[in-house]
């Protein structure tokens, strides 16, 4: 058996609907037709903007509203309409990327295996579209989440045109230079060419070019509720293109002036009077392009950076010329931000520390910038000026280092011959490198108080290099044993620490100095501009020595359960104390929020292991919630010693077999959780929660999807129908006791809580100010129901157990239930022997039947009376469908309360049982199965024609029987009628059914 905990994750909510609906609901009932319905879940698909003949998933986040309504339709009548889809998923958002709805398509059972077709609105083009996709009308969930159906949708979102060129006396059919969005859907019919230039005629959607227009007019398309535009440009043709003069040249980058100067003078065009006008294009854009900013800009090719490339000229019909252009871009600056102000003031330096590498800083350009970034020479040499013989910065082997301590300036020239340079200030700082213990263990004698260990500490601590700097930001200490390691003020300077630290019980504690010293480089180059501390760190031990001082609590389990014994590990601290008395020891404990007068937890004994120095006791929570335990050593004196344990969490556990159970989640509302911790993944060879419903709600876990609908809390004051399909531990370890909350009644079949923790009777579990009204009943998965009277509830359901969810029928409307406060009840179960834990498989006394409640969701309750019976209370009754047993019934004050475990629609047949001989009479009533049947006012009445007539009983041992009718042929055992039985033992007896 696996137990779960619980992890955060949200669940999912219905969306609402963005705006009212464009179809409504349309059937009526016909006189006679049962209504059902048919779940169909389904996904709508647009033409993917992607690839040709693709469809991408329709997808609304959260909370947001969807332009499109779909409506299922059974012939011509509207089923079902949804304006959004209905639910999402995280893994469907995430990794399925739609969303999807579900249709409730209601329809008569006469119309079950018609076909269900659909239809999409578009609200914002007020569109309405037929789909092709389709269904079967079954009266069953059809269609789920990960295997949806598929509505698709082609439709236009939008519609542009492009510009294009024609000669005078062309043609283009308009149709070609319409651009659909998405790729794949179909053109509006209603295509409205409007407002004509004189320049071109429109005809059955072809232009015809008429005049030139070399600047364009514009054509107009109208459609989908607005009007799309482009331009057209008419032109004359040019008929040579030839060269002139010289075809290459050299340009500075940046001399666009230059450059259109020689475009412009390199050719001959004709006729003169040509459209056509040369169009350049460059082989490397990166060399020749577009200017940095077009707007403003008079030239449409400028020289960007050093290279050469070929510009070509091209005019009509492919008639085209080819320059050379040769760009260079010299270096006009070289700027660092660690020199002198331009107004000669303040000074900036690169400060680092001695050792340091400032290669890189140098080559990669970190310490100064070469403008324009794209100069066709960017290569730089340096050299190194210093004062006087201290060297602080050496350039050697292509590297340049930090030596010693001081200033000096690496001047950095341009390499083209530009003669352009700057100088680099470089400030060398002398900081401390290391720091280490000289010892690693530090041994303290303590007493009768603290013992200042300052002096020992200082004492065993090195820095280097000798006569370092300050240190940039002090210094931390820091202790692994807060309790037994205090500091007071700590300081650093010129290689010296100064602190307090006192030892304040006996105990093994590590000791952590911190050395914060500035990284000047990374902080002059950090991302933020934030200052980049480096931390020099040495640890040391600090052994004190002494006789017991603390104590030491450890647990045998790290979930603690209510009911399930743990150990509870108690270690004197030191460990070695010599002087530990487990005799003096004594445990307690406590749960917050535990009802006065209840008990919380039991201590249940104690051992000590001589070996370990240590006591071992077994303690059992009785009470969910936080507890907390303390250890007491008492030895005689003052100075005894206690130890408090962090608060435990003690759950509630929740055991589901596999199948239906309906329960309430005791000990607080679960919202923010996520369903496959606490109940198991159904994907994982298919364990875990099935299904989980509410009275208006339900949540799927779909074989790929996992959780999916619309149960977005897990309510303390709800009941729940769960199915699992595995063996289910639940803990239960989050909220408070749930404290005396109305619940609301409406007429007819309501799912109501039990918020008890211990098992409450019926007379007590409801609080003052609710009476019953008579006919009204309460009824458990598998314990039995009961319905009241008008004075006190009569039947097989006497108590409300843990844990367990329960339906009301209530006769009134709007009537409020309060709950009896527990915490005022004893903290005990009401006992009722009649009450045990509910099997997953129920035994019936005297007959060879059993059943399995929990493979069925729901349940029927049936009060009846037995005609022609002189003690009912001898008698069981035993239900069937078919030959399958489904449930059995006890006679309570002279009725039969009879549960029948079944699915909807099926025949429920019964055979009375005397519970003295074990004998089987069969009972002519058959009846299909529903939510109830008869009251204690107006019983359904039961004949069971073997007992009135006399003729004989059918015996449990003899029940394998065939049986035969007058003629002879072997006939079902289920058959009305007059049969013949003949049982394993040969005996031979007339049944009449």
């Amino acid at each position: 058996m696996k137990r779960l905990l619980f992890l955060t994750l949200s669940l999912f909510a219905m969306m609402g609907s963005a705006w009212a609906d464009h179809w409504s609901v349309s059937y009526t009932p016909s006189a006679g037709d049962t209504q059902t319905e048919t779940y169909v879940y389904a996904i709508l698909q647009l033409p993917s903007a992607d690839a040709d003949g693709a469809w991408t998933n329709y997808y609304v986040p959260s909370g947001a509203g969807s332009k499109y309504e779909i409506a299922a339709f059974i012939g011509d009548e509207v089923r079902a309409v949804e304006t959004t889809p209905s639910f999402t998923n995280r893994k469907v958002e995430t990794y399925a990327e739609m969303s999807v709805w579900r249709f409730r398509v209601v329809g008569g059972e006469s119309e079950v295996n018609e076909t269900i077709t659909f239809k999409v609105y578009n609200s914002s083009s007020n569109a309405e579209y037929s789909v092709t996709a389709k269904t079967t009308f079954s009266g069953e969930t059809g269609d789920i989440p990960s295997n949806p159906l598929i509505i698709q949708l082609s439709e236009p979102t939008s519609l542009s045109l492009s510009d294009f060129t024609l000669n005078v006396g062309e043609t283009k059919n308009l149709l070609d230079v319409i651009t659909v969005t998405p790729t794949g859907a179909t053109l509006p019919e209603n295509l409205e060419w409007i407002r004509p230039a004189d320049e071109y005629s429109i005809t059955d959607n072809v232009l015809t070019a008429l005049a030139p227009a070399k600047n364009g007019v514009n054509i107009n398309l109208q459609a989908l509720g607005t009007v799309t535009s482009a331009k057209v440009t008419i032109l004359q043709p040019a008929t040579s293109l030839t060269l002139k003069g010289d075809a290459e040249v050299t340009l500075e980058a940046g001399d666009g002036a230059g450059l259109w100067a020689f475009l412009n003078s390199c050719y001959t065009i004709l006729p003169a009077n040509t459209t056509d006008k040369v169009t350049w294009t460059s082989a490397n854009e990166g060399i020749v392009g577009m200017p940095p900013s077009v707007s403003g800009y008079e030239y449409d090719l400028v020289p960007l950076a050093g290279g050469t490339t070929i510009l070509t000229g091209t005019a009509h019909d492919g008639m085209s010329i080819q320059v050379t252009v040769h760009v260079i871009v010299p270096v006009l600056i070289i700027t660092t931000p660690f020199g002198v102000s331009a107004d000669g003031g303040s000074v900036t330096y690169l400060e680092c520390s001695v050792g340091d590498d400032l290669t890189s800083y140098f080559v990669d350009g970190k310490a100064f910038s070469v403008s324009p970034d794209d100069a066709t020479n960017k290569n730089v040499t340096f050299s190194v000026n210093t004062d006087g013989d201290i060297v602080p910065v050496e350039i050697s082997g292509g590297k340049i280092l930090a030596k010693s301590e001081g200033d000096a300036v690496v001047r950095v020239t341009a390499a083209d011959g530009s003669n352009v340079y700057c100088d680099v200030n470089i400030r060398v700082h002398n900081d401390v490198q290391t720091i280490t213990a000289k010892e690693e263990t530090i041994s303290v004698s303590i007493k009768d108080s603290p013992v200042d260990i300052s002096d020992k500490v200082t004492a065993n601590l090195t820095v280097s290099p000798d006569g370092a700097m300050d240190f940039y930001n002090g210094i931390e200490a820091e202790t692994d044993d807060d309790d037994m390691i205090i500091f007071g003020d700590q300081m650093a300077g010129g290689g010296q620490v100064l602190l307090m630290a006192m030892v304040n019980n006996a105990g093994e504690a590590t000791i952590t100095i911190t050395y914060h010293v500035k990284n000047y480089l990374a902080s002059t180059f950090s991302a933020d501009g934030g200052e980049v501390v480096e931390d020099k760190t040495v640890s040391f031990t600090v052994v004190a020595s002494a006789g017991l001082y603390d104590l030491s609590l450890g647990f045998s389990e790290e979930q603690m359960i209510v009911d399930e014994p743990l150990y509870i590990y108690v270690h004197p601290v030191p460990e070695e104390a010599e002087d530990f008395d487990y005799t003096k020891l004594s445990l307690t404990g406590s749960v917050r929020g535990c009802p006065d007068g209840w008990m919380s937890v039991d201590v249940v004994s104690t051992e000590y292991d001589e070996e370990s120095n240590s006591c071992t006791m077994m303690i059992t929570p009785r009470y969910p919630g936080s507890l907390v335990l303390k250890a007491t050593y008492d030895d005689g004196t003052d100075n005894g010693i206690s130890e408090t344990s962090d608060p435990q969490k003690v759950a509630v556990e929740y055991n589901y077999n596999e199948g239906w159970y309906w329960s309430t989640m005791y000990y607080g509302d679960v919202a923010n959780m996520s369903l496959t911790d606490l109940f198991g993944d159904a994907n994982d060879d298919g364990r875990g929660l099935v299904e989980i419903r509410t009275e208006n709600e339900e949540m799927l876990n779909d074989p790929e999807y996992g959780y999916f609908g619309d149960v977005n809390l897990l309510a303390q004051n709800r009941c729940f129908k769960i199915q699992v399909n595995e063996i289910v531990s639940v803990l239960m370890e989050s909220g408070q006791l749930w404290q005396t909350e109305d619940v609301n009644l409406h007429k007819g079949w309501n799912w109501i809580p039990n918020p008890y923790f211990y098992n409450r009777s019926l007379a007590n579990a409801f609080g003052e100010g609710f009476t019953p009204s008579e006919g009204d009943r309460i009824m458990s998965k598998d314990e039995g129901f009961a319905d009241y009277n008008g004075t006190a509830w009569i039947g097989t359901l006497n108590l409300l157990s843990r844990g367990q969810g329960y339906l009301y029928f209530s006769n009134a409307d709007d009537v409020l239930i309060p709950y009896a406060d527990e915490s005022e009840m004893a903290g005990v179960d009401d006992f009722d022997p009649s009450i045990s834990v509910p099997a997953r498989r129920k035994a019936i006394a005297n007959t060879p039947f059993t059943y399995n409640p929990s493979r069925f969701r729901d349940n029927m309750g049936i009060v009846a009376e037995i005609d022609g019976v002189q003690m009912p209370e001898q008698y069981s009754v035993v239900a069937f469908v078919g030959d399958e047993c489904r449930g059995e019934g006890r006679c309570v004050e002279g009725k039969m309360f009879i549960t029948v475990h079944a699915n909807a629609g099926e025949l429920v047949n019964f055979m009375l049982l005397d519970n003295t001989t074990g004998d089987l009479f069969p009972i002519d009533q058959t009846v299909r199965f529903g939510s109830m049947l008869g009251s204690l006012k107006s019983p359904f009445h039961m004949t069971a024609e073997a007992v009135v007539t006399g003729v004989n009983a059918v015996h449990s041992s003899e029940f394998e029987v065939q049986s035969y009718d007058l003629g002879g042929r072997r006939v079902a055992n289920s058959q009305k009628g007059i049969s013949i039985q003949r049982s394993q033992n040969g005996t031979v007896k007339k049944v009449v059914k």
